[in-house]
């Protein structure tokens, strides 16, 4: 018997979840029985072979494995109307009816029209096929092997919102409130109340199970489809219109609706890509997850470090123009006995000819394991430190360019490893660690800011082939991996990030947000190439560069026991100026301080939400009359290159001499480039129309966001100037 799939354990936790539940709460026994029952239908899944092998390829037995587990869920859900807490439904809708009466009366829905109330209820209606159109979606876009992460995601966040139906006794708003609001009636209606009438539950609405298999099987495609954003979309938009739909159609109430959205989404946050919701927790209590990679949590000795590190080094591709080149940070520090100087050392640097300065290169590593996300994984680190950077940026919607030159610049490529091969070789050298692990994932420092790393996953993409080509950005040393080796970034073979502002290799400093070939220069023959010096006799056009470990480089510095003058003369420092409206922080870049745990790697994954959100601060116009404004900003980085991210924002606005206003916008925002972002969406206002359409743009200059606004229904405009913490 084989091994069962996290997506079957979840199924297998809740209906043992249902068992306990009924028993606690005075169901049947028969409730109970068919917990048990649909329980052992699931583990006996488990002698369907996962996967077809190639002499059964085609054969019926491992297709059912995918299309079965689909049949339980109205078993599970039809479950859940026999085990109730008790509590009484009429208290419920006391609460929530008010919401609804005032969602309806700032919403007009009768104002709507028959087609839009048509489109709703055939949305509705579309619900029960979801599951079953996401998988033949991935059948038929030939990527059957991801059916697993597909239903891993789906389950977690429907079982999860099946499982709280009992907690809350409610009835729909449209039997509860009769005389309230109604739509109007039509073919679509009519068969939607009479399948609800013949098959739903009776017990509870809360939260709504159509709202949470509709966006559990959207988000299941986003992760099971990456590469495929546009179908993932359109299954987003049928799923926003069934959320619509529920409270249109009087069939839940609107905090259904959030509930059943805010547990998808964290459902689907712990889910994806491995099992990490309560569920699938609550079974690796019971030692049902199998065992992870031996070397997961492992101290790697320092042999096995090198060789990983040697192994797995990169060819590095410079502009033929490139001035700086990779080298030790101790590199001229101590000349002569003395401590010099950043600016002498550049100075000395440039003096060189080009064969010296590549007589000199030199990159740092550091290699660790950890756990990521319930599975091993070995994390390579590369540090490639430059004595200047000199790069201009184009901004985009302005008429001029902004310097970013600065002494001192460190660029991080990050490899994260998977096993690929058992082995039990005694002599653990590169040739064992290229057996050993595989590149799942490459991480290559664009630049700080709001602008997201370059990233490469080899599961969405194709396999990665060693040695590793680096394109380096001229001037400013932005890496970006080149998987076809043809010395040219291209966005769909040699990145598979899903999020905006894909930056790529962009030589000329263009901060445009969509990316075009014509922003490098390409790396032909006459390209420097940098190898590690174990790789360059294979590689004859390479010049090779030494690898040193990055832990030795922190213990140099901190022997040095510099003082606060000499730390500035020798790292250099960071102006006011680019202290305030800047990222960068020049003190940081010689010798980084942060410990081998993959901090910065997550930092740099998160970046472009950690400085799109936070604590906010500032001033606002209102009228004429400034006022002073504070609150608290949120921000969702929608995986999507055309879907718009979201923000949520609430904030209190002071005038001077007059009440305190609220305020409280949800709104998408789309890159435009760096650093602008156009937004609209809507918001609840304390004092005007309460709620209005609002439409601008936000500016970011390092911390601070410049956002001229438009109010749609009372065609006010006020701009804002705060900053972020």
């Amino acid at each position: 018997m084989t091994t069962l799939r996290p997506a079957e354990r979840v199924l297998l936790v809740f209906f043992a979840y249902s068992v306990v539940a009924s028993l606690l709460l005075g169901a049947a026994w028969k409730v109970a029985l068919a917990g048990i029952g649909a329980a052992v239908a699931v583990w006996l899944m488990a002698a369907i072979p996962p996967h077809p092998s190639r002499a059964a390829r085609g054969t019926a037995g491992p297709m059912l494995r995918d299309w079965l587990p689909l049949a339980l869920v109205p078993v599970a859900y039809w479950q859940m109307d026999f085990i109730r807490r008790p509590g009484s439904a009429a208290a419920f809708a006391q609460r929530w009816l008010p919401v609804d009466a005032w969602l309806f009366r700032h919403t007009y829905p009768q104002t709507w029209g028959a087609p839009a109330s048509a489109a709703l209820e055939t949305a509705y209606v579309l619900t029960y096929a979801i599951p079953l159109a996401a998988v033949a979606i991935l059948y038929v876009a030939g990527r059957r092997d991801r059916v697993d992460k597909f239903h891993q995601v789906f389950f977690s966040g429907t079982l999860l919102a099946y499982a709280l139906l009992p907690l809350f006794p409610s009835a729909s708003p449209r039997l509860v409130d009769p005389a309230g609001w109604q739509p109007p009636m039509n073919v679509m209606r009519h068969f939607n109340i009479w399948l609800l009438d013949h098959a739903d539950i009776q017990s509870s609405v809360f939260p709504s199970g159509h709202v949470a298999a509709a966006f559990s099987a959207t988000f299941g495609l986003f992760t099971a489809l990456p590469e495929r954003k546009r179908i993932a979309g359109g299954m987003l938009v049928l799923a926003l219109l069934i959320a619509a739909a529920t409270v249109y159609g009087r069939y839940h109430y609107a905090v259904d609706v959030v509930a059943s959205l805010a547990i998808t989404v964290i459902a689907w946050r712990f889910s994806a890509p491995r099992p990490r919701t309560l569920v699938v927790l609550a079974i690796a209590a019971l030692n049902l997850t199998g065992s992870r990679a031996a070397f997961a949590g492992e101290t790697l000795s320092l042999s096995e470090q090198t060789a990983i590190a040697r192994a797995f080094a990169p060819v590095l591709v410079f502009h033929r123009g490139e001035d700086f080149f990779p080298l030790d940070s101790r590199d001229g520090v101590a000349a002569a006995g003395d401590l010099e100087g950043v600016r002498d050392r550049v100075a000395k640097y440039v003096a060189l000819s080009q064969s010296d300065r590549l007589a000199r290169a030199a990159v740092g590593y550091r290699v660790f394991s950890r756990v990521d996300r319930g599975a091993g994984t070995v994390v390579v680190e590369y540090w490639c430190h430059y004595l200047y950077n000199a790069y201009t940026v184009k901004v985009v919607w302005f008429p001029y360019r902004v310097r970013d030159n600065h002494p001192e610049d460190l660029e991080r490529l990050y490899l994260v490893l998977t096993p690929a091969a058992q082995d039990d070789a005694a002599l653990h050298d590169e040739a064992w660690a290229r057996r050993a692990f595989r590149i799942r994932l490459v991480v290559a420092n664009a630049h700080d800011g709001s602008v997201p790393p370059n990233q490469y996953n080899a599961d969405i993409g194709a396999p990665i082939t060693l040695p590793l080509t680096i394109l380096v950005e001229h001037g400013s040393h932005a890496m970006a991996p080149d998987i076809n080796h043809d010395g040219r970034f291209t966005p769909s073979i040699d990145s598979t990030a899903p999020g905006k502002l894909l930056w790529g290799i962009r030589d000329e400093g263009n901060a445009w947000g969509w990316y075009r070939a014509s922003y490098m220069d390409m790396r032909d023959h006459t390209a420097v190439r940098l190898c590690a010096d174990s790789a360059a006799p294979s590689e004859p056009r390479c010049a090779p560069y030494a690898l040193y470990p990055v832990t030795d480089l922190q213990r140099w510095f901190d022997g040095l026991q510099l003082s606060s003058r000499e730390r500035l003369d020798i790292v250099g420092h960071t102006s006011w100026v680019t202290r305030v409206f800047g990222d960068v922080r020049v003190e940081n870049l010689m010798v980084p301080p942060d410990p081998a745990d993959g901090r910065v790697l997550d930092r740099m994954l998160t970046r472009r939400t950690r400085t799109q959100e936070g604590y906010e601060a500032g001033f606002t116009m209102l009228g004429t009359a400034p006022a002073a404004i504070a609150g608290k900003r949120l921000f969702w980085d929608v995986p999507s290159q055309r879907m718009p991210d979201i923000v949520a924002d609430v904030s209190a606005i002071v005038p001077a001499g007059k009440r305190t206003r609220l305020q409280a916008m949800v709104t998408g925002s789309y890159a435009l480039d760096a650093t602008t972002n156009v937004i609209a969406g809507a918001g609840w206002f304390s004092t005007g129309r309460p709620l209005d359409g609002v439409v601008g743009l936000d500016v970011r200059v390092g911390r601070f966001h410049v956002q001229p606004l438009h109010r749609l229904g009372h065609d006010w405009f006020h701009a804002n100037l705060i900053a972020l913490f």
